[in-house]
């Protein structure tokens, strides 16, 4: 069963440690979505294909439109959402 993991971020201070966090779970059909917001960057530190780094466009405006946007991104039969700090 595939996992959408979605990390909606603003803050990359613990962007790469969340991110490993995930990788390191034993289930591994999983897909992680990281959407940038507010001007946000990172550069995936990871060569993994299942991790996907969007930056919201200035349409997409507060944490609820950039969670909404990301979560339809997720392939996934279960949707999850992950903090940028969640370790």
């Amino acid at each position: 069963m595939k996992i959408s993991v979605i990390i909606p971020s603003h803050n990359t201070r613990y962007l790469n440690e969340t991110v490993q966090s995930v990788l390191d779970q034993t289930h591994k059909d999983f897909e992680v979505i990281v959407m940038l917001n507010n001007g946000a960057k990172w550069k995936k530190p990871i060569k993994d294909p299942r991790i996907e780094v969007i930056t919201a466009d200035g349409k997409v405006v507060g944490v609820g439109q950039v969670k909404k946007t990301a979560f339809g991104l997720g392939t996934g039969e279960i949707l999850l959402e992950v903090d940028h700090d969640d370790i």
